[in-house]
């Protein structure tokens, strides 16, 4: 009876006592390994190939995708990569590898998609037109959403083509290239750089509905294995994409796909494949640079505000920028202090009364915070001393019953105390 009452009086004390010294919003252990809710994904952190003037630093790009394709294997001398982007919002372009020839398959459906799109829009065409025994919209549609090889063939064939060629001499006027820089093998094989298709889809997006109708809202429903939409991020997004693949058992596989990332300053991205037959690793290259345009817009969002508040208040600007502006505040020609601004939104913050300067707010904060601590440490040596005295007493009463118990056994039984 002792041996137990004791064990309880002091689980109750070290349980109090745990209680009391253990710091605020501190998690056991064992809470923190059980089932239930599951702490929130950290921030993604920020990817550094943005220069501070909200520019793509090519050369770390550049060592990002070097990086990313050795450590999955994928740098051997057989496989290779083409990236080609441009940025809407800078009209500025990178490019990885962007001049090596790659079979492209049928990947001049995007171009020839473009011609018969075009032709609807100047009145040459309309969408019920027969085009080898199909409508034009349906094979529109059906090649830009599903990759139909017939539809495609119908295509090149109302055009005089063939399926070597591919129609690839209508192929240059969309891509703002020399005639020098074509080959052959483009002419004649079907060969294709990131450089050609970057430059194609770009001239896609800045002509949109009015010169293309329809082609980017078919690219938006392409299936065949999801591409850069096989990455999260980007379906999210949404895209207008098309692709092109080849397996050939021998001659080299490749995985190609261009289209427009509606970030929300769209991009237009090409990613090429040679022998890399990872369709994951062009999702995660694509989910890298959405993420990385993301980031410029929130960049250039930063600058244009910054030279907005230069424009419209070029003391404040000058004062911002200088050393140790942030010590106090300017002080006004009347001589009272003008109200502290919050310079990346233009607006006052609610918290920081005017004529209140940071290293105030900092010192009566801090002022704060100490007498809060100390408070709370008070508070945990009195619960503490408590503690001890509750134990002491229950030790006691665990004694005196034991003693209790031991004289009534004594007159029950008649033997002796000891």
């Amino acid at each position: 009876m002792k041996t137990r009452n004791i064990k309880r009086a002091v689980s109750l004390v070290l349980i109090t006592a745990i209680m009391v010294l253990a710091p605020a919003g501190a998690v056991p252990a064992f809470a923190e390994q059980s089932g239930g809710e599951t702490a929130p994904a950290p921030e993604p952190t920020p990817t550094p190939e943005i220069t501070e003037d909200g520019h793509f630093d090519a050369e770390l790009l550049e060592q990002w995708v070097n990086a990313y394709l050795k450590a999955d294997g994928w740098d051997e001398p057989q496989c290779s990569m083409s990236i080609g982007l441009w940025y809407s919002g800078t009209d500025e372009t990178w490019f990885y590898n962007p001049d090596e020839w790659m079979y492209g398959v049928d990947w001049s459906k995007l171009p020839i998609s473009m011609v018969f799109a075009e032709k609807t829009a100047n009145g040459e065409l309309a969408n019920d037109s027969v085009i080898t025994g199909i409508s034009l919209e349906y094979a529109l549609q059906t090649v830009l959403e599903n990759s139909s090889g017939p539809s495609f063939y119908s295509m090149v064939t109302y055009l005089g083509g063939n399926t070597t060629s591919n129609c690839a001499e209508l192929v240059p006027q969309y891509a703002n290239l020399p005639d020098s820089y074509y080959t052959d093998d483009f002419y004649q094989g079907s060969y294709y750089t990131a450089r050609i298709m970057t430059e194609v889809t770009k001239t896609l997006f800045l002509g949109g509905d009015e010169r293309f109708p329809n082609v980017l809202e078919y690219m938006k429903q392409s299936q065949p294995w999801d591409m850069f939409k096989r990455d999260d991020l980007i379906r999210s997004l949404n895209a207008s994409q098309t692709h092109a693949a080849y397996w050939g058992d021998g001659a080299g596989d490749y995985i190609h796909c261009t289209g427009v990332v509606y970030t929300p300053t769209p991009i237009v991205l090409t990613i090429m494949m040679k022998n890399i037959s990872d369709l994951d690793i062009l999702g995660g290259v694509a989910h890298h640079i959405a993420a990385l345009a993301i980031q410029m817009d929130e960049k250039q969002s930063q600058i244009e505000a910054a030279e907005e508040t230069a424009a419209t208040d070029p003391a404040a600007a000058e004062n911002e920028n200088s050393p140790g502006s942030a010590a106090a505040p300017a002080s006004d020609p009347e001589g009272e202090t003008p109200e502290v601004s919050d310079l990346s939104t233009g607006t006052l913050p609610e918290d920081n009364p005017a004529g209140t300067s940071d290293t105030e707010e900092t010192d009566a904060l801090g002022q704060e915070m100490a007498s809060e601590e100390y408070g709370s440490q008070t508070r945990r040596v009195w619960l503490l001393g408590i503690s001890s005295l509750l134990l002491l007493v229950l030790i006691g009463m665990a004694v005196s019953l034991q003693r209790g118990t031991k004289r009534a056994r004594q007159r029950v039984t008649g033997k002796p105390r000891r």
